[in-house]
């Protein structure tokens, strides 16, 4: 119970700060936006060449 009131607390003093400095939030959010995608999209294409090269190769199967 005493956790849940300090997520309480937490959540209502950062709606109040974002409402207080909205010029501020907006700004960050501008800039965390762009460089989210570009991360997630450096990530995905990592991971996209790593499935390329550790498939198996395609052939008959050997003891079968």
């Amino acid at each position: 119970m005493l956790s849940f009131l300090f997520g309480l607390i937490a959540v209502l003093l950062g709606a109040l700060g974002m409402r207080m400095w909205n010029a501020e939030w907006v700004s960050f959010l501008k800039g965390m936006i762009p460089m989210s995608l570009f991360f997630a999209g450096l990530i995905a294409i990592i991971a996209g060449f790593a499935s390329l090269t550790s498939k198996p190769p395609h052939g008959p199967k050997k003891g079968s």
